[in-house]
């Protein structure tokens, strides 16, 4: 044991440009060591901290996978194995571990007849954060975090857990087709996040996204009072600063918010939302070119982004048909770098840190992956709309089955299973799309639609799923129908059918994307069929009756058909929410993030 920790421990040079890279040498003498070899004590093992430090996750995954092949019941080692996988980004493998140590913890507890240890309910939390962030299965992480709420009763970890909770309900309501299903959870959530604020006060996190449930019922003070909170628990969050800023427009409030987002932007400067926000700020002020200059390579933001290919390797998909004795045949790979990662440098030092581990209270060998420092708002009442809604009644809808849509799922990818290769290389995308289709539509808006073109196209290439990318295709072509109606009624009209297509399929793909019933509402009115048109903007205010745009449609579509007071009151229904309505909406600053 002596002579191998030695090895090691000359082998690691710690001053400058050195202390970045990993010997050759030291790389084979680690992958080298034999399974005979039970003396090799883990907790003596100086390479755990020599590849934390490095964030070599991969290579610290292979260290932990020989652990368990030399004991098979080290609980500590298969927690530590899924969290460095995690690091590494193999999301399917790290699943099916912790569903093996789940197992092994529920087995040994009904043995022993005793409570749960914390690793159980860290595993629980871990497991249900990577189903919500990277497969956007809200049932099966609701399922697993409600387990973890009751094993962490009386515990530390009880707060995180209800934090959890509440995500997982906002998500479902972010996702959910019918309002009033979408009112419930949101007040669900609400309540999970109060309680988590009330077990720790001191959590910026809780009281963020307290803010954020607050902001998409329009209820801004509270929303106000709740993000303020949190930027004074932590100033280093740029969503919640982004929130804040948000609330300034929703407030009409252009000039303090576009302050609060240049300051913001002093300290993080290539912030995605913060700089989409603040060229939308500027043009407020007639200074457009200016803004453009410097904002044309945001709509390509995926560019700067970890490649797809690397979010998933041929190897997770053995990994994840073999949880639990499949450890000892994840295979080799785990503990040697590609060649393209070991010769480069930025491929050793980037992190690759999952994105809510610190969060949610799990630590791990890594630096980078440690706890961050954990630092009683009235009921939801804003979800209540002026009574002018009611005289339009929006509840005849019908679902989009009729047009081969899919059923209301848990995320946006509603035709791709948990376990789907895309869903892994879109999860990335995902978490800005709605911001990059703000910037995007912001384009067109100004007919700059050259600009965006391109991107959009390749957008469309690289996620096929994605009903954003998809959505702006139609949106872009609908743009063209529009520049052509009076010179070119064909190729108007080609435009047109090419945007309902479009629309259509971003609907199967997400069944309540209301920007889409909004634009295909459009197609339909410029095709003379006025009744569908009707339809598709009732759909929209079915799923998000607070969009003060589908209702001022609405009125006009209502003035055509002399239904004069049905306008009227769609006209001042419109005029009662735009006055609460954010320059971008709330719900396009991501519910997950980046520590």
């Amino acid at each position: 044991m002596g002579n191998k920790e030695s090895q090691f421990g000359t082998r690691y040079a710690v001053d400058g440009r050195d202390s970045q890279t990993l010997d050759p040498s030291l790389i084979r003498s680690f992958t080298e060591i034999r399974d005979s070899d039970t003396d090799f004590a883990l907790d003596k093992f100086q390479i755990v901290r020599i590849l934390s430090n490095l964030r070599q996750y991969r290579l610290l995954s292979g260290l932990y996978e020989k652990a368990i092949r030399l004991n098979g019941n080290d609980k500590f080692a298969w927690l530590q194995f899924s969290l460095s996988l995690s690091a590494d980004r193999h999301f399917l493998r790290v699943s099916k571990i912790l569903q093996q140590f789940i197992s092994m913890e529920e087995e040994e507890e009904t043995n022993q007849k005793g409570g749960a240890d914390e690793d159980a309910i860290v595993a629980y939390m871990h497991l249900a954060r990577i189903q919500l962030e990277h497969f956007g299965d809200c049932n099966l992480a609701e399922s697993a975090v409600v387990k973890a709420v009751n094993l962490s009763a009386d515990t530390w970890l009880s707060a995180r857990c209800y934090l959890l909770l509440g995500m997982v309900n906002s998500m479902k309501a972010r996702n959910s087709y019918f309002f009033e299903q979408k009112k419930t959870l949101t007040l669900e959530s609400i309540k999970f996040f109060e309680k988590a604020i009330e077990l720790d006060p001191y959590d910026d996190l809780a009281q963020f996204y307290c803010a954020m449930e607050y902001a998409n019922s329009r209820n801004l003070d509270l929303a106000k009072e709740c993000c303020q909170t949190a930027l004074n628990l932590n100033m280093e969050n740029p969503f919640a600063i982004m929130l804040m800023a948000l609330i300034f427009t929703a407030r009409k409030d252009f000039k303090g918010a576009l302050q609060l987002v240049i300051n913001a932007l002093s300290d993080f400067p290539t912030h995605y939302g913060l700089l989409v926000l603040r060229l939308k700020l500027e043009a407020k002020y007639g200074r457009v070119e200016e803004a453009l200059q410097t904002s044309r390579n945001l709509v390509y933001f995926w560019r700067k982004t970890r490649p797809p290919a690397e979010c998933f390797s041929p190897e997770d998909e053995n990994g994840a048909e073999n949880g639990g004795e499949g450890a000892s045949r994840i295979g080799d790979s785990t503990m040697t770098l590609s060649k393209q990662n070991y010769h480069s440098r930025d491929a050793l030092v980037t992190p690759l840190t999952p994105l809510l581990t610190a969060s949610i209270g799990i630590a791990t060998p890594s630096a980078h992956l440690s706890l961050l420092a954990n630092s009683a708002c009235d009921a939801m009442t804003s979800f209540s709309l002026n009574d002018n809604v009611s005289a339009i009644d929006p509840s005849n809808t019908t679902q989009m089955s009729e047009f081969g849509a899919a059923p209301p799922s848990t995320d946006s990818l509603s035709n791709i299973t948990s376990s789907s290769k895309s869903w892994i290389s879109f999860s990335a995308f995902r978490i800005q799309a709605d911001i990059w289709v703000e910037l995007a539509e912001f384009f067109i808006e100004i007919d700059r639609v050259h600009d965006v073109q391109a991107c959009v196209e390749e957008a469309c290439a690289i996620y096929p799923h994605s009903h954003q990318a998809l959505y702006l295709k139609g949106h872009l072509n609908l743009s063209r129908a529009e520049k052509f109606a009076t010179k070119d009624a064909a190729l108007s009209r080609k435009f047109r059918e090419d945007a309902r297509n479009c629309f259509l399929g971003a609907l199967s793909m997400c069944a309540w994307h209301c920007p889409s019933y909004a634009l295909l509402s459009k197609v339909y009115y410029r095709d003379g069929n006025l009744k569908m048109a009707e339809k598709m903007l009732r759909d929209s205010l079915a799923i998000d009756p607070l969009n003060f745009q589908c209702w001022h449609d609405l009125g006009k579509l209502m003035a055509e058909f002399d239904r004069n007071s049905d306008a009227l009151e769609a006209f001042q229904t419109a005029a009662s929410l735009v006055v609460n309505t954010p320059l971008i909406p709330f719900q396009s600053i991501p519910r997950v993030f980046g520590t």
